[in-house]
């Protein structure tokens, strides 16, 4: 008996080795071409879309790689067919074939039409600054700004403010907020510099 229970012991410390092996296998890396070839050599933001995509923003517009070549949107301010902004970051994407992110505001790139559009952003008559933003499955996006969070409905162009804590002990003004995402459960998750996760 002990030399059955000494075998099977063995057996699968073996077997849970060659698991853990097969794990740890070699990264594999690929050049996507020469930092000349970027708009701007200096990357901010990674976001792959639905289609499998890689979007690229640099200090100089955005790059979108197909896994063969590079297409240029460089920086063109008051051109709806290159990047309306020079700093950007913070990709995601919708289910109506849209590309949402930051730069000088909510910028919103059709994938359909290949244009950008800048989306302001008032709540209250008060210009938001956007952080952060995500997309919901629900049909709006997250979006957090220093000290706030809402909800940006793109078909009404609409914004619900979401009250942020019920804790009487932390100050709303002295929250900011860094990321947000929404998991497979549909659970929210923020965090933010000051207090952690929640």
């Amino acid at each position: 008996m002990i030399r059955l229970v000494i075998f099977l012991l063995l057996s699968s410390c073996i077997t849970s080795h060659a698991i853990l092996s097969a794990q740890n296998s070699p990264v594999k890396f690929q050049d996507v071409g020469l930092l000349e070839e970027y708009t701007n050599p200096q990357v901010t933001s990674l976001y792959q879309d639905r289609r499998g995509l890689l979007w690229i923003s640099t200090w100089g517009g955005i790059d979108r790689w197909d896994g063969r070549q590079m297409v240029h949107f460089p920086y063109i301010p008051f051109d709806s067919t290159g990047s309306p902004a020079r700093d950007l970051w913070g990709f995601t994407g919708d289910d109506q074939n849209n590309i949402w992110f930051l730069g000088d505001g909510l910028m919103k790139f059709d994938l359909e039409k290949e244009i950008f559009q800048r989306v302001p952003l008032r709540f209250e008559d008060k210009g938001i600054n956007p952080r952060c933003i995500n997309y919901d499955p629900g049909g709006f996006l997250w979006v957090s700004s220093s000290d706030e969070i809402f909800k940006y409905y793109p078909e009404s162009d609409s914004l619900q403010r979401i009250p942020i804590l019920s804790d009487d002990k932390i100050e709303e003004s002295d929250f900011r907020k860094i990321s947000i995402l929404q998991d497979s459960t549909g659970q929210v998750w923020m965090s933010h510099n000051q207090h952690g996760l929640c």
